[in-house]
């Protein structure tokens, strides 16, 4: 019996050292890494969600702004209050792509990826005599 049982772990073990991805820390280890990435790409595409749509917004302030000066212009019907306005306007879109208005950065405790940690402790085996 004894024969037996240290043959099958000889085989278990000899297995695991020569492919170690068949250990099952291994495989822990990479289904931890699978997850860390699937999140990672979950907030990589809700952040490329997001800038994907600041151009078009600029875009339409920025169509409406060229509007409003090529009619005034047109007209020649416009006042100083007019240009320091349009000024403004031109100054706050260019700050628009890097100062969202509409968003507000928060941090929370909660991590996005859990935290692994392996601690390797020595068996030290004890000989009876």
């Amino acid at each position: 019996m004894i024969k037996v049982n240290h043959d099958l772990f000889r085989q278990i073990f000899t297995e695991s050292t020569i492919n170690p991805q068949k250990h099952a820390l291994t495989q822990q280890i990479d289904k931890w890494e699978r997850e860390s990435v699937n999140k990672f790409d979950k907030q990589q595409k809700k952040q490329d969600k997001y800038y994907s749509n600041i151009p078009l917004d600029i875009e339409i302030e920025l169509n409406k702004l060229t509007d409003q000066l090529k009619q005034n212009r047109q007209e020649n019907d416009f006042y100083e209050t007019d240009l320091r306005h349009w000024n403004e306007e031109l100054s706050r879109l260019t700050q628009k792509p890097n100062k969202p208005s509409n968003i507000k950065l928060q941090q929370e405790s909660k991590l996005l990826v859990t935290k692994i940690s392996i601690n390797v402790t020595s068996d030290k085996y004890v000989r009876h005599t």
